[in-house]
């Protein structure tokens, strides 16, 4: 039988319409452009005098330049944070791969952490990551405290665990907000299709970084796409030996 963390069964509901979510960024992508057309164009006259301050300081009046430089820089930064009204604070990541293997087996190597990191794409970026491991040897409750000067500091916990179908982890990035990730696992003949997912609501976030996470959701599909990948292939690699 599946098992579950108490008040953690939000995560198991954690991935999002992906046609919704398309629809969600195009109308976002209107709104951003409609925005930054307006707001250039009227202030297109400001930006002349200030290429022009760069270019020759020495025609211009320094002080009202260097005031007319700080009112388009607040305007801008302004218009930043008017568009993120319109962007979403959510985020999903997912990436599959079909791996000759028993399900067992690949389910091994996520479900039992210290056989995750052996192949899961951060702990390569930096071999020096210290881990503290803690809770039972594998699935649910197990957990591990990670520090690094590259990849930064945080917590991951298995908060559910159903054999060979399903691990479901808690990532709490240290004060910079939490995520849920998600490794579903279907019998494909001989093979199995895993299935990992990130996804993100946004809870955790400080208040000072609710902005440029707006921003950074736009591109997580980029950026942690290609480590999902990396990090399939590596257990595709790592099961398929066996």
């Amino acid at each position: 039988m599946p098992q579950k963390l108490e008040g953690t069964s939000k995560y198991s509901k954690c991935l999002f319409n992906d046609r919704e979510q398309r629809n969600n960024l195009y109308v976002s992508s209107i709104l951003i452009g409609d925005i930054a057309d307006e707001y250039f164009f009227s202030n297109w006259n400001d930006f002349q005098q200030i290429f022009s301050f760069v270019l020759n300081p020495k025609k211009f009046n320094t002080m009202k330049t260097l005031k007319k430089i700080g009112i388009v820089l607040v305007s801008f930064v302004l218009l930043l944070v008017i568009v993120s009204f319109f962007l979403p604070s959510t985020f999903h990541v997912e990436r599959s791969a079909v791996i000759n293997a028993n399900d067992s087996v690949i389910f091994s190597n996520v479900n039992n952490l210290k056989n995750f990191v052996t192949w899961m794409p951060w702990a390569k970026m930096d071999p020096n990551t210290k881990m503290d491991f803690f809770g039972p040897e594998q699935g649910l409750g197990q957990g591990y405290n990670w520090s690094s000067e590259k990849t930064g500091n945080g917590k991951m916990t298995i908060i559910e665990s159903a054999p060979n179908q399903k691990v479901i982890m808690e990532l709490d990035f240290e004060g910079m907000g939490k995520s849920a990730a998600s490794f579903g696992f279907t019998k494909e003949g001989n093979a199995t299709k895993v299935t990992w997912a990130m996804d993100s609501k946004g809870e955790g976030i400080p208040f000072w970084m609710i902005v440029p996470h707006k921003y950074m959701s736009l591109f997580m599909d980029k950026m942690v796409g290609a480590d999902f990948e990396n990090g399939l292939a590596s257990l595709k690699s790592l099961t398929e030996g066996k």
